[in-house]
């Protein structure tokens, strides 16, 4: 009974202490990337990237390491994290973007086919906790396309159907390596990245 009597005590007391180490190792942690006046423009549990003063700005959650997102402006372009990866556009408002993807964990581009000119206009974009990207982008006189990587160390392919028109805001990141967009005509269609 004694004993009984001890170890609930001693046990509680155990893991109030835990809870107590570990509230502000939490806190600090998720503070790493809190920025005064700043706006959340994408964020997961690794990553989030936000929006200050004109700039945008990656931030990676376990170190606080923040990378300047170049070129990016946080009020015309597109931003999507996956994982440790950020992939972004530049230029945005303009005619033709530039699709840019780094590893938000040391701020470097691991990738020799970014960045990369689309020769049109993103409208939509995503990124895979492995680092493999995809957009939809317009240009004028062309059909409305997905672009993406589906394979490793590879120039990014088109992955639509080049007879219909994808839907910029429809391209979105399925389970795995998947990703799923819809057509003008009301169809869909999904393809893997890698």
């Amino acid at each position: 009974m004694l004993i009984a009597r001890i170890k609930t005590p001693l046990l509680a007391s155990l893991c109030v202490a835990a809870a107590a180490a570990a509230l502000p190792a939490a806190a600090e942690a998720k503070s790493k990337c809190n920025s005064k006046n700043s706006t959340t423009l994408a964020s997961d549990e690794y990553v989030r990237v936000f929006g200050k003063n004109g700039k945008a700005v990656a931030c990676y959650k376990p170190s606080g390491n923040r990378t300047k997102l170049a070129g990016a402006s946080p009020t015309t372009d597109l931003f999507s994290v996956g994982g440790k990866w950020v992939v972004f556009t530049s230029n945005g408002s303009a005619t033709r973007s530039m699709v840019s993807k780094l590893k938000a964990s040391d701020g470097k581009i691991h990738d020799n086919n970014f960045p990369f000119d689309t020769n049109g206009h993103v409208e939509g974009i995503v990124i895979k906790k492995d680092g493999a990207a995809a957009w939809v982008f317009s240009s004028e006189g062309a059909s409305t396309i997905v672009q993406g990587q589906d394979r490793k160390n590879h120039p990014p392919d088109q992955l639509s159907d080049d007879t219909k028109n994808a839907v910029g805001t429809s391209l979105k990141s399925g389970p795995g390596h998947q990703i799923h967009w819809k057509y003008t005509d009301g169809s869909s269609d999904s393809a893997q990245l890698y």
